[in-house]
């Protein structure tokens, strides 16, 4: 729950994130009260089931005792759909920087809101520590992934500065072309996870990147236009001075 995020677009107004947002914070409001009736009246049918209580309890034990020392919105996430507007609010409650509770709220709007997902995660440290990128405590395999990512990005960088330098015919074409990456290797740098695309293109191949608080992505490919142009380019060098002495001549 912490690393997903289950909304791509987000076309809400700033009034309807307010909404949005005042309604997380309704139902949390309720879920620290133990008015867990109210909370079900307003769920989708199908979250409601015999569970649905005994969940709720798990929940509401993640929260201290005592009003929050911190509350920020993390995470908002909006999709619409005609006149349906589906939204995602993450919000981080701290407790005297010792506890942080992070929820999950999944609201579905056409008429009355509908909740459509509602969860709660306990941490000991806040979300923004929890996932920041250090080297400190991390696995070997995060280093190897840190030096795979650099070297991938330093040969790209070091064939299209080249490319430039070179004299070429349709320059442009071999600048874009040494940009191009194929397959991806992709790497979860708080769970030290790996994933792998084959068939995948990407400009440029190597890059890390994060969306609000969740964990950092490395991501490397084959740097398949660096190599090509890095393999040719004597021969692209003397088609071009040929080239340009036929024209002198």
């Amino acid at each position: 729950m912490l690393a997903a995020l289950t909304f791509a677009g987000c076309n809400s107004t700033a009034t309807e994130r307010s909404a949005d947002e005042s309604e997380s914070a309704k139902l949390i409001g309720l879920l620290r009260s133990g008015d867990f009736q109210a909370i079900e009246q307003q769920m989708d049918a199908s979250l409601r089931d015999g569970a649905t209580e005994p969940t709720l309890a798990k929940m509401q034990a993640l929260f201290p005792e005592g009003p929050p020392t911190s509350r920020k919105t993390i995470g908002y996430h909006s999709l619409r759909s005609g006149s349906q507007l589906n939204s995602e609010v993450i919000t981080e409650y701290g407790f005297n920087d010792t506890t942080w509770v992070v929820t999950n709220v999944r609201i579905r709007k056409e008429n009355a809101p509908v909740v459509v997902g509602f969860h709660a995660t306990g941490l000991t440290r806040s979300l923004e520590e929890t996932n920041r990128f250090t080297f400190a405590g991390k696995p070997f395999w995060n280093d190897c992934m840190a030096v795979l990512t650099l070297a991938c990005g330093g040969l790209v960088l070091y064939a299209f500065v080249l490319c430039i330098r070179t004299p070429l015919r349709k320059k442009w074409r071999w600048l874009l072309f040494t940009l191009l990456g194929v397959c991806q290797l992709s790497f979860n740098w708080q769970t030290s996870q790996f994933g792998f695309r084959l068939f995948w293109i990407a400009i440029p191949p190597a890059n890390a990147s994060r969306v609000d608080y969740a964990p950092w992505y490395l991501f490397a490919g084959v740097p398949l236009g660096a190599l090509i142009f890095l393999a040719k380019r004597r021969d692209l060098q003397l088609q071009a001075e040929a080239a340009s002495r036929g024209l002198a001549n």
